[in-house]
């Protein structure tokens, strides 16, 4: 649907005014079932984040918080990080939220590690 709509990157501040609408009345999850977030998604992360930072667009994430907060980390407009403590109950060290702020640790890779006993015990066999 927002293919129609948004056809260039000119069009970006329409989609952001669009948007910060949205998600300023708690319609954030209609940003992507309108296609907008589909449109930047077509575009590619390499080419809609900067396209966004040009355009003074914020950027927030939507699931996989703990990829996703390194990703945040380095990108210029970043926003909001929408976090859900839902690998917790699998993960060695979860990530610490402090202040209502996360604390991205400073370990190898994205910085998570299997508890292998919790995996075990949550894994489904067919």
């Amino acid at each position: 649907m927002a293919s129609g709509l948004f056809s260039t990157a000119r069009e970006l501040p329409r989609l952001r005014e669009i948007s910060s609408v949205l998600v300023r009345h708690g319609l954030g999850d209609l940003v992507r079932r309108a296609g907008i977030a589909t449109l930047l998604e077509q575009a590619g992360p390499l080419r809609s984040v900067p396209i966004a930072a040009a355009a003074g667009i914020q950027v927030s994430t939507h699931l996989y918080p703990e990829f996703a907060a390194h990703l945040m980390r380095v990108t210029e407009t970043a926003h909001w990080l929408e976090w859900q403590d839902w690998a917790d109950p699998v993960l060695k060290q979860p990530f610490a939220v402090k202040d209502g702020q996360i604390e991205i640790p400073n370990r190898p890779g994205a910085g998570i590690e299997w508890e292998e006993a919790a995996v075990e015990r949550y894994l489904y066999k067919t």
